[in-house]
């Protein structure tokens, strides 16, 4: 995927339209713009799997459209299986960051990794 900056726009839709219309997010290829990393608070992010979908959220967050542009991908037995305990770890980082994004644009609970 390729996020393309434009322009911001007030914060509308409680789910994010890019996390709606994915239809891949574990490939772990990603290109960002400049903009996008001199904007948008990622050093702010876990350092596990759970990076990519708290990019993806601030990037919608921040205002940059998102581009997928679809790749062949090979998931070999050997090296794409995930064990239930980080699964589950991530799971949960994730729907937290979705809870994070969505206290953050109601006023409830302010957090600094959606804010510039």
């Amino acid at each position: 995927m390729v996020e393309v900056p434009r322009q911001p726009r007030p914060h509308r839709s409680r789910t994010p339209r890019s996390a709606r219309s994915s239809s891949e997010l574990h490939t772990g290829y990603r290109a960002y713009s400049r903009r996008l990393l001199l904007e948008v608070p990622w050093l702010r992010n876990a350092l596990d799997f759970s990076f990519d979908s708290e990019v993806l959220m601030q990037a919608v967050h921040f205002g940059f459209r998102i581009h997928e542009v679809p790749c062949r991908t090979i998931y070999f037995d050997d090296a794409s299986s995930i064990g239930f305990r980080p699964a589950a770890i991530y799971g949960v980082k994730t729907l937290w960051a979705a809870a994070r994004l969505r206290l953050h644009r109601a006023g409830v609970w302010r957090s600094r990794k959606f804010e510039p």
